[in-house]
Parts: C-alpha cells; structure tokens; sequence
C-alpha cells in the first residue's frame, strides 16, 4: 500500500483558511489536519501551528494544536515561538495563547534544555527577548511555573562567552 504524500502548502493554506471554524465539519477539518502533522517536527508545521492561534472563539479545537505543539522538539518549539512571539501577542491578547505557549506544553525541561533554551533567546532582537520576559516575570506566571524565576535570573545576568 502506497503512503500518501503531504503536500504541505495545501494543508498550510486550509488549516488558515479554518483557523477559525465557524462550522461543526469545519471544527472536525481542523483538528484532522492537525492530526495529519502529529510527530512532524518541521520548522514550517510548527510555525503555521502557531499562526492557527487567534482571539476568536474555537469551541476547543485549539487544544489539539496545544497538543500538538507538546510533541514537537524542544529547541524547534522555542525557536519558532520566539520567531513568532510579536504575532502571537497581537494576535490572542484576549485568549492569551502566547502567555500559555511560553511554558513547553510537552512537559517539564531538564536544566541542560533550559540552558540552550536560554542561549536561543539570547540570540533573538532585544524586543522579543523583552517581551518573552515580560511574558515569565509576572507573578500569575511565576506562581505556575517553577523554572520561570531562575531563567529570569539567568537572562538577566550578562552572557558568559568562551573563549
């Protein structure tokens, strides 16, 4: 039996178009093209992931892009979170999607991941590197988020290069 192929910018332009299903079968459409990039770890499925996220009502069919993203590698979610941080705060100031989104949705970090999480975000522009801060130092945040003071502390200390 012959594996179907994906053909990503087809799945890209509907899971867009129905990012914001305003019918039962197209709430059912999104959650099976989600499912169509379950254990897909690209760089591209997991940024159009994160552009499915909006303010408007979803009846819960973003939790399957939740989850979705909680498979996805580490180092590829926050790159791509970061990249896509400035959209995401425009885009669900209401739902907050990017409050939920700065904690890993796969689970708890070990502090070597933490480590090169914090290396990334050092690499990105000042403004998101701020925002990303404003995002963990809140005290909502912190109460929630046992990692969040320390990669605070550690962000906030100068970089310490090798030599």
């Amino acid at each position: 039996m012959q594996k179907r192929q994906f053909d990503y910018e087809k799945w890209r332009r509907r899971i867009l178009e129905i990012r914001d299903a305003k019918t039962h079968n197209e709430a059912i459409e999104f959650c099976e093209l989600v499912d169509r990039v379950s254990d897909m770890n690209h760089a591209e499925v997991t940024r159009t992931l994160f552009q499915t996220l909006t303010d408007k009502p979803d009846h819960g069919v973003k939790e399957s892009v939740y989850n979705e993203l909680g498979a996805v590698d580490v180092q590829l979610y926050y790159q791509v979170y970061l990249e896509e941080l400035p959209a995401l705060i425009k885009n669900t100031q209401r739902t907050k999607w990017y409050v939920l989104l700065a904690s890993y949705p796969g689970g708890e970090l070990t502090a070597e991941e933490w480590d090169r999480v914090i290396s990334l975000i050092r690499k990105m522009p000042q403004e998101t590197r701020k925002a990303f801060m404003d995002i963990i130092s809140t005290d909502d945040f912190i109460s929630g988020n046992d990692w969040a003071e320390s990669v605070l502390e550690k962000l906030q200390q100068p970089e310490h290069r090798s030599r």
